[in-house]
């Protein structure tokens, strides 16, 4: 299946954004600049995503059988009591505190550890660039960019899974 025009449009601006947004110490010396241009380029990206974003979600909703507007809590407590499983809350909550301390620890430290990952690549990617900037390798920094631009932009064209499908790998009853 071809990629919607929305979606190509997130995927080349998205891709574009994301090469001037690792770049921009090539072109921009002032860190006060730099944190501003950085943050209108994730504005620019946000902005091209959400004609793809609204889709999807418009095609989710004409999916559902009642619209969002008509339902009330009680509703969505009284599906999830009929479907046969628990609420997640629910179930959270009937849990020892013992397990409930001890799954809301493992969530903290793996948000912890994501933001510890992204952090130490950023820092990773700017300090191999200027390592090249300074032996003399020019657009150093964009260098980094047009990759990392390049795979953001491959990733935004995957497709969505089909919309019937049972698990990450399809219809497991045929």
């Amino acid at each position: 299946m071809s990629p919607t025009p929305a979606r190509l449009l997130a995927a080349t601006v998205g891709g574009a954004a994301t090469a001037a947004y690792y770049a921009t110490p090539d072109v921009i010396r002032s860190r006060t600049a730099r944190g501003w241009t950085k943050a209108a380029l994730l504005l620019v990206a946000a902005a091209a995503a959400l004609p793809d974003a609204r889709r999807t979600w418009r095609e989710q909703r004409a999916g559902d059988p009642a619209p969002l507007t008509s339902l009330s809590w009680q509703d969505v407590a009284d599906d999830a009591e009929t479907s046969g499983d628990a609420p997640p809350a629910k179930t959270f909550r009937s849990l020892p505190a013992r397990q409930q301390a001890v799954i809301a620890g493992v969530g903290a430290v793996a948000m912890a550890g994501s933001v510890w990952a992204t952090v130490a690549t950023e820092r990773w990617l700017y300090r191999r660039a200027e390592t090249r900037r300074l032996a003399g390798a020019r657009w150093a920094h964009a260098r980094t960019g047009l990759v990392m631009g390049g795979v953001g932009a491959a990733l935004a064209l995957i497709p969505d899974p089909p919309p019937a499908a049972d698990g990450p790998t399809g219809d497991m009853h045929r």
